[in-house]
């Protein structure tokens, strides 16, 4: 198992789609991340993903498979683990994660997330809450060094 993949292993649902999209080389705020998908009413839950994703107006896919398609994918990518009482993601960075990782294949539930071939994430209110943060940041050190 990788670093990133060790890091994410038992983190919050919306931490491994953050670590999903830093590793797809997508930069996104990780408070607004982290907002926006906890603040969903169906979250933790793929349809919170999802519309995260719809909110930046990508290219990515969602789709139902089985384990002959996973060389095809686009890597990384989210795999849904849904098993009684617990629904997840789990960062997958390469095929060869499948055959490493038991518990990636023993609870999937065949549904993957990955975004399409040089696809990027924007949203004009996380550009904003980006910007505001920087802004907050600067300030904060103006009045420390002051």
């Amino acid at each position: 198992m990788g670093k990133l993949q060790k890091e994410v292993a038992n983190a919050d649902f919306w931490l491994v789609v953050y670590s999903w999209l830093h590793a797809c080389g997508i930069k996104v705020n990780k408070n607004y991340l982290k907002a926006e998908i906890t603040t969903h009413p169906d979250y933790p839950s793929l349809l919170s993903v999802i519309d995260f994703l719809e909110s930046g107006g990508k290219a990515y896919k969602a789709i139902h498979t089985d384990a002959s398609y996973i060389h095809e994918l686009n890597y990384p990518l989210l795999a849904h683990i849904k098993q009684p009482g617990d629904e997840r993601m789990h960062l997958v960075l390469h095929p060869g994660d499948w055959t490493r990782q038991e518990a990636i294949t023993r609870h999937w539930s065949g549904i993957v997330v990955y975004f399409e071939k040089a696809a990027r994430w924007n949203n004009e209110q996380h550009t904003t809450y980006h910007r505001n943060e920087i802004k907050n940041r600067l300030l904060r050190l103006g009045f420390l060094v002051a």
